[in-house]
C-alpha cells in the first residue's frame, strides 16, 4: 500500500511530541553541567597555544604557553537538535566514536521527513515543480506544528523546538535541492510574482484590510496565507522580498488583528499607513 505524502508528514511531525521534549528535559535538567541561573548547559574549556617571539633575523627567540578560556553553551534547543552525549571533553558538532550515537535528536527528524519526501520529485527536472512541491511539504508541516504549538502554547521551550524543526527541514531541503532551487530562483525569480510598493507590515495591513471588506470568497485564513507566501512580494530595504513563511504571515495578520481591540494601545504602523493611503485614493474617487 502506497504511503500518501500526508501520512508520512504526520509521521515524522509526531516524534516531536511533547513526551518526547519532556524526556529530552529531564536529561537536560540533569546535566551536571547544567546553569540553573542561564538555563543553558555551560561547559568552560582551556585551551593551550604556544605564543613564540621572533629575533630580529626572525628566527624563533622563545616560545611561551598561552592559555585560552572558552566557554561553551547549550539551550534546550540546541540540546534538542543535537547528539548526544554532550560532555566536556568534545566541542560543538566534534563527537568522540566512542560517545557517538543517535539520540531521537531534531536534525534526524527533519532528514527523515527530507528523505521520505524527496521521491515524490527527485526525478522532476522542473524546477517549478520541485519549489511548489517543498512549499506544499513545509505547509503541511507547519499545520501539524501549529497544533501542537495551540496545544502547549504556555511552554515557550517546546515551541522554540518545534520552530527550530521547521528550519531544520528548509536546510535540509536546501541541501537535497539546492541546484533546483537556485536555478529556480535565477530563472523564475519574477514568475507568478505579484510584486507591491509596501513594507511587509503594509502589505499585512492591507490583506487584513480586503479580509475585513469581505473581498475574499474564501472563509479558511489558511488559503490566503498560502498564496500571499507563494505570490506576494514586499519592499525590503535593498530588495524586493517575499514572505519568510506561513507562521510569519500569521503572527503579523495576528498582531495587527490584537492592536484593534478596544483594550489594546497599541499602534500598527503598517495598518495605519496603508489605510490612510487607501483613503486619500477613494475620497477622490468618490
Amino acid at each position: 500500500m502506497t504511503t500518501s505524502l500526508n501520512e508520512i508528514i504526520a509521521d515524522c511531525t509526531s516524534q516531536l511530541s511533547y513526551s518526547w521534549f519532556k524526556k529530552k528535559e529531564i536529561e537536560f535538567l540533569a546535566h551536571k553541567h547544567y546553569d540553573h541561573e542561564n538555563h543553558k548547559l555551560v561547559f568552560n574549556k582551556v585551551s593551550t597555544c604556544v605564543n613564540y617571539e621572533y629575533d630580529a633575523t626572525g628566527e624563533i627567540s622563545n616560545g611561551n604557553d598561552l592559555e585560552t578560556f572558552v566557554t561553551h553553551s547549550f539551550s534546550i534547543s540546541d540540546y534538542c537538535a543535537s547528539y548526544l552525549p554532550i560532555d566536556e571533553i568534545n566541542g560543538w558538532g566534534v563527537f568522540d566514536i566512542d560517545h557517538f550515537n543517535s539520540s531521537k535528536n531534531i536534525r534526524d527528524f527533519a532528514k527523515q521527513l527530507v528523505n521520505e519526501t524527496k521521491g515524490f520529485v527527485q526525478e522532476s527536472t522542473d524546477n517549478v515543480t520541485v519549489f511548489r512541491f517543498i512549499n506544499a511539504v513545509l505547509a503541511l508541516v507547519e499545520d501539524d506544528l501549529s497544533l501542537l504549538k495551540k496545544k502547549f502554547q504556555d511552554d515557550a521551550d517546546y515551541i522554540s523546538i518545534l520552530d527550530r524543526f521547521y528550519k531544520q527541514c528548509i536546510a535540509e531541503f536546501h541541501i537535497v535541492f539546492g541546484k533546483e532551487l537556485i536555478l529556480y530562483n535565477a530563472l523564475a525569480e519574477n514568475e507568478d510574482k505579484l510584486h507591491f510598493n509596501l513594507t511587509q507590515e503594509q502589505l499585512m495591513g492591507l490583506i487584513y484590510i480586503l479580509q475585513r471588506a469581505d473581498c475574499f470568497t474564501y472563509t479558511d485564513n489558511i488559503f490566503i496565507q498560502k498564496f500571499c507566501l507563494n505570490h506576494f512580494m514586499y519592499k525590503g530595504r535593498n530588495k524586493m522580498l517575499a514572505p519568510s513563511s506561513l507562521s510569519n504571515i500569521s503572527k503579523e495578520l495576528s498582531s495587527i488583528s490584537s492592536s484593534q481591540t478596544p483594550a489594546s494601545e497599541r499602534h500598527h504602523p503598517g495598518l495605519h499607513k496603508v489605510g490612510d493611503s487607501l483613503k486619500a485614493v477613494i475620497d477622490k474617487l468618490l
